[in-house]
């Protein structure tokens, strides 16, 4: 989801059980023949129908149809309305710290729960507020007056990967957050038909 979102319909393959790591893997054809892989733990829920599934999707990449796109992805049993959007984004998210922009953070609290949140923890914004730097890849690869070789860009970016709030990160399964909320979320009254739950 970015912008908007494109909707593809694929046809799936046997579904593959490996008993060695316990995962489920489908194996799906769109109609424009690309190929696209979905993953996922098995989980044995004995009393309720399981809401909630954390998976990888290795599909073409969006820009280059010849280069994999390795993505993170919630499967749910029933549709959802749109306005419950943004909580999805925060349910394919595993960190520890919820690193935000001051300017961000200032900037969605119009949302009454964001301001009641904030009004709740004073003054915990003074107590761990801290300065950061962004730095788009685009302002280090395109600074031509540079004294840098173009090797010692690439380690120098590297090193400061390293240290980076924004280190990608596709945990999987490492966080309960969604089961709770995410039955609430696919209300039967939410979807215009009743679709067969995840296996």
């Amino acid at each position: 989801m970015g912008d908007g979102y494109i909707e593809i319909k694929a046809t799936r393959q046997p579904i593959i059980y490996c008993k060695f790591n316990n995962n489920i893997i489908i194996n799906l054809a769109s109609e424009n023949e690309r190929l696209y892989t979905l993953m996922y733990g098995h989980d044995t829920f004995y009393t309720n129908t399981l809401h909630f599934r954390e998976c990888v999707l290795l599909s073409p990449s969006p820009g280059n149809p010849g280069k994999p796109f390795l993505s993170k992805m919630i499967l749910l049993c029933y549709a959802i309305r749109e306005l419950d959007y943004d909580f999805m984004r925060g349910l394919l998210s595993n960190v520890n710290c919820i690193i935000i922009a001051k300017s961000k953070f200032e900037e969605i609290c119009f949302d009454p729960d964001i301001r009641k949140f904030k009004d709740d923890f004073q003054p915990w914004p003074d107590i761990y507020e801290q300065p950061f730097y962004v730095i788009p890849n685009s302002l280090i690869e395109c600074n031509y007056n540079t004294s840098f070789s173009q090797l010692e860009l690439k380690k120098f970016m590297l090193k400061l990967r390293n240290h980076s709030y924004s280190m990608a990160q596709i945990g999987i399964g490492t966080e309960n957050k969604g089961y709770a909320i995410a039955k609430e979320f696919q209300s039967i009254k939410n979807s215009d038909e009743i679709m067969y739950p995840v296996p």
